[in-house]
């Protein structure tokens, strides 16, 4: 199959509206209409889902960018720090995973919120922004995917790849929707569920599955002679930190009769 769609979804007068900033926006608007729907449930005014947007969404690009530049960028920018100025250089998933946790660990301490509860209801929203944010790739035929033989491989065209590549944007957008569909029903379930493990458990598993779906991924070296891609060195953190503080949390199940904490939370 040849790839090579048109990266312009629409123009309205001298406006190009992009595919993937299409999908971007639509991503974050899924999440925070997500948001507001999951946090009364879980013990929160809608007001923290409101505050938590702005926050949020500056947490989620400044790290993905400073993440861009200081790990896939790191020699430009030692020739050049104005870049991190930049916002054209790219955006990181890790830096914003990570941009998003401190700015919700943040707005925790100043308000006065239990953070392990408030990252549960957070994460429920944020993994509906996986999905599109790869789709947009796909469109823009980038974060491509190592050559293969295998028949649902792709010439990119558009990126000027004369092979069959693994289309490794949509093995990321069907982990993206697995996780939604896993949130749904661990949201269904919240009430059996320590608090923190809807946080833990999806972040790191996306971290973990992120690990290997890095194998098929073109690859992009820490070093030469270093066996390992860096997105696999900045995965593994995430997924063992996670992973971990979910094992020290177990049980995760709580007794059915037992009161899970979600009470509304006024300040």
């Amino acid at each position: 199959m040849h790839w090579n769609p048109d990266p312009i979804a629409f123009q309205i007068g001298a406006l190009s509206v992009h595919w993937y900033g299409l999908l971007f926006s639509l991503g974050l608007l899924a999440t925070v209409v997500v948001g507001h729907k999951v946090f009364p449930p879980h013990g929160f005014e809608e007001k923290h889902a409101s505050n938590l947007t702005f926050a949020l969404f500056a947490g989620l690009f400044i790290g993905a960018h400073t993440f861009d530049v200081l790990f896939y960028n790191w020699s430009t920018f030692v020739a050049n720090p104005k870049i991190l100025l930049d916002p054209r250089i790219g955006l990181s998933s890790h830096g914003g995973a990570v941009g998003c946790v401190i700015a919700g660990g943040l707005y925790a301490k100043f308000a006065k919120l239990p953070f392990a509860r408030l990252a549960d209801a957070v994460m429920l929203a944020a993994v509906w922004l996986f999905p599109p944010i790869r789709l947009g790739n796909f469109f823009n035929s980038e974060v491509v995917g190592r050559p293969t033989d295998m028949p649902w491989g792709i010439v990119f065209d558009g990126a000027g790849l004369p092979e069959p590549r693994h289309p490794v944007q949509l093995y990321e957008m069907a982990l993206g929707i697995t996780l939604i569909v896993v949130s749904l029903w661990l949201h269904k379930h919240r009430a059996r569920l320590k608090t923190g493990a809807i946080f833990y458990g999806l972040l790191g598993s996306y971290f973990a599955i992120r690990f290997f779906l890095e194998f098929f991924k073109e690859y992009q070296a820490v070093s030469p002679h270093f066996p390992l891609t860096m997105g696999q060195m900045l995965s593994l953190p995430g997924a063992v930190i996670c992973l971990g503080l979910l094992w020290r949390r177990r049980p995760i199940l709580v007794p059915a009769d037992s009161d899970r904490g979600d009470a509304a939370v006024t300040r």
